[in-house]
């Protein structure tokens, strides 16, 4: 089940990136997965607490703990999926321990309640967490996406023609310099050519700005 888990998840964080309107979609079939693996576990485990010796109801607590934690791990990034592993797969145990009605499964039944109750609270936690973290994660994206639009956009007003959209004279002389200290460091020469347009008057006439 940690297998299925983990494959599912890696699935989910995949889809859920590549797929962003669906993300609910593929939430909503693991939880699923998770919800029918979940009553598979609770069924056996109900089944072994009636049916091994007291001696080893102990073991079967333990081992549900476990699984219950260890299974938790993996879908810290759903509370839905968190719910449906944890409440399906410990509550049958509980409710078998106490209709076995003996002080040790008494005391079985309030440790698992106990211990499911601490995993479901740090579970949540840190699956507020989680969401808390990736969301200032989008909004610092958004943000560093839009500086450098506005970024882009005022080295466009500054270095472009609005009437021509060709480059003005404050980047060519931005340029030039750059390639004067460029070429004194690798003392190499410089060649710089220069077109007038004869007429220019008539061709602003004739064609516009």
């Amino acid at each position: 089940t940690l297998a299925i888990s983990l494959f599912y998840q890696t699935r989910f964080n995949h889809r859920k990136a590549q797929q962003t309107q669906k993300a609910t979609q593929w939430e909503n079939i693991l939880v699923c997965i998770t919800l029918v693996a979940s009553i598979i576990f609770a069924a056996a485990y109900y089944y072994l607490a009636t049916l091994v010796s007291s001696q080893l109801w102990a073991m079967i607590a333990l081992i549900a703990a476990m699984h219950m934690g260890s299974a938790t791990m993996t879908c810290l990034y759903s509370k839905k999926i968190i719910l449906a592993m944890l409440l399906p797969t410990f509550s049958p145990l509980v409710i078998a321990f106490i209709l076995i009605a003996q002080p040790i499964s008494f005391i079985l039944a309030a440790s698992l309640t106990i211990f499911a109750g601490v995993v479901l609270f740090f579970s949540i936690s840190v699956n507020r967490s989680l969401i808390n973290g990736l969301n200032i994660q989008v909004k610092y994206e958004d943000a560093a996406q839009q500086s450098e639009y506005y970024k882009k956009k005022v080295e466009t007003s500054t270095f472009d023609d609005p009437e021509t959209g060709l480059f003005n004279r404050r980047l060519f002389d931005l340029i030039i310099n750059e390639e004067i200290r460029r070429a004194k460091r690798i003392n190499s020469t410089l060649s710089l050519v220069m077109i007038e347009v004869d007429c220019l008057s008539q061709y602003k006439a004739q064609y516009s700005q």
